[in-house]
């Protein structure tokens, strides 16, 4: 049963007479008859009419008056299927390994709900059903998720660390593929997170950064390419030292593995050892680090006099007699050339040095010496007559830009909460950080994006998701029928606009 109308012609206007008609077959022809005239109608009248057919024709379709509407669930969507649309971009799930779970919850499906967790709403994995639940994540992945349980995550976990190497591979193929460029450096650190619980044999006790001397910890080693991105990541017992074993095996998968030359590490004070720094050059490669305080003065022929009786109103002109070159407002340096196989960069910074001063005890007295001062380290030593090739200021330049490292660290411990752990299997803490570091990648892909559009970076900020969040699926009820209907709040104009930006398009 459906509204229709014929036209008809009087005095050069055309009319319209509307009839309320149903089709029926006769043979195999398709007709159509009149079961009641109604005659002229106003457009409001028209559709309103038209609504009723529908509804008797169609069970989806109800009649009735606004008072009878009620919202009966609202459940996040939006912010879920950013992160959604983020994995699928960069094709996440192709990049498990051949230790598959092949069903409807497979094991990429559920590497996918809990990256999406720790992007938009980090929680522990035994919480992530009950999350699931009161979201629309089963709407954004286009799965049923009845059948998702602890039981099944943790089975998960096992097959997800599997393919850690895999997805290693996967993320660092598209960042060089993206820009190549990005891998000129390549940053390694280490960090600790501690952990909730005494059975897991991957923890132990150690010197913690964490402030938590009585819990255990496990040590997360990772490389970071120059945009920030993380492509390599392994986890070590709490009591590992950052030694040249840890050290060996980066520079080893850096060169065979992911086939990379002409490449500089970048790396903390606290893994400059002689013999990490021989195995890189051994190795073809370079590096680039900063010594720790009481290494300094053991370098061969520097002198530190011009420190001497050095205060923060007269460190200019001290400096500027050494010709030490201005860098920036934080640091002076002077580039003190090759000791051996090795460079030296020496710098001042008077903001450091005025707070080392503020801050002395009079036991350590002998060695304000140091105060505000650093060395760099580098094995960039190729010249051209008098000249580096490779100059001092991308020596310094280099070794500051670890900080996107050091943000990659920030946000895996805070924003991500991968501390403390509620597993306890060496597999399964694994295989925490085999989804945090991914959730990061998505979240700095994110960040990048809107730090393009409003030139503000959100990467550490709990805005990040902020501006999707208020868009949710929702179910509607009409109380008068039962009738039920389930679709997501429209989008704002800026929500819109937004995601055009992003270049993410909405399913």
């Amino acid at each position: 049963m459906h509204l229709s109308y014929k036209t008809s012609k009087y005095k050069g206007k055309v009319y319209k007479f509307y009839f309320i008609a149903e089709s029926y077959r006769e043979g195999k022809k398709v007709k159509k008859r009149v079961i009641w005239p109604i005659g002229k109608l106003t457009d409001v009248q028209r559709d309103r009419i038209s609504l009723i057919c529908k509804a008797f024709s169609d069970p989806d379709q109800v009649i009735t008056v606004m008072n009878n509407i009620v919202v009966q669930e609202s459940k996040p969507y939006l912010d879920l299927a950013v992160a959604n649309a983020l994995w699928d971009m960069w094709k996440f799930s192709k990049a498990f390994g051949n230790h598959n779970t092949n069903s409807e919850l497979s094991t990429p499906l559920i590497a996918k709900i809990l990256t999406i967790n720790k992007c938009v709403s980090p929680c522990s994995h035994y919480s992530i059903p009950q999350w699931a639940k009161k979201t629309a994540l089963s709407e954004v992945v286009g799965c049923s998720l009845k059948n998702l349980n602890n039981d099944k995550i943790y089975y998960e976990l096992d097959k997800i660390e599997h393919s850690r190497k895999s997805l290693e591979n996967h993320l660092f193929q598209i960042t060089c593929r993206k820009d190549n460029s990005s891998y000129d450096f390549v940053n390694y650190n280490f960090f600790s997170s501690y952990f909730a619980g005494m059975k897991c044999k991957l923890s132990s006790y150690e010197k913690s950064k964490d402030s938590k001397p009585h819990n255990k910890q496990v040590l997360l080693g990772i490389l970071v390419n120059n945009k920030g991105y993380p492509f390599k990541w392994d986890v070590y017992p709490g009591d590992t030292a950052a030694d040249v074993k840890t050290l060996v095996g980066n520079v080893d998968a850096c060169k065979e593995r992911f086939r990379l030359k002409n490449i500089t590490l970048v790396f903390d004070r606290g893994i400059v050892s002689d013999d990490n720094l021989e195995y890189i050059a051994e190795n073809g490669l370079k590096y680039i680090s900063v010594l720790d305080k009481d290494q300094i003065p053991d370098i061969e022929g520097i002198d530190l006099s011009v420190f001497t009786g050095i205060s923060f109103d007269n460190f200019k002109e001290r400096l500027s007699k050494q010709e030490f070159t201005c860098y920036d407002e934080s640091l002076y340096f002077k580039d003190l050339g090759l000791t051996g196989k090795q460079r030296y960069i020496l710098g001042f910074n008077p903001v450091l040095f005025r707070d080392e001063r503020k801050c002395r005890n009079e036991n350590i007295a002998d060695n304000e010496i140091l105060d505000g001062i650093c060395v760099f380290i580098s094995n960039h030593i190729e010249s051209s007559d008098t000249h580096f090739l490779f100059s001092g200021e991308k020596i310094i330049k280099a070794y500051r830009d670890k900080a996107k490292i050091e943000d990659a660290f920030k946000h895996i411990k805070s924003f991500l909460k991968i501390r403390s752990f509620y597993v306890n299997l060496d597999e399964h803490v694994r295989a925490v950080y085999s989804i945090c570091v991914p959730a990061y990648f998505l979240n700095k892909d994110l960040a990048e994006r809107r730090k393009k559009i409003d030139g503000v970076d959100y990467l550490n900020s709990k805005n990040l998701y902020e501006p999707f969040r208020s868009c949710h699926y929702v179910t509607l009820k009409d109380k008068s029928s039962g009738g039920k209907k389930s679709k997501t709040v429209e989008l704002t104009l800026e929500q819109e606009s937004l995601l055009r930006q992003l270049q993410i398009k909405k399913k």
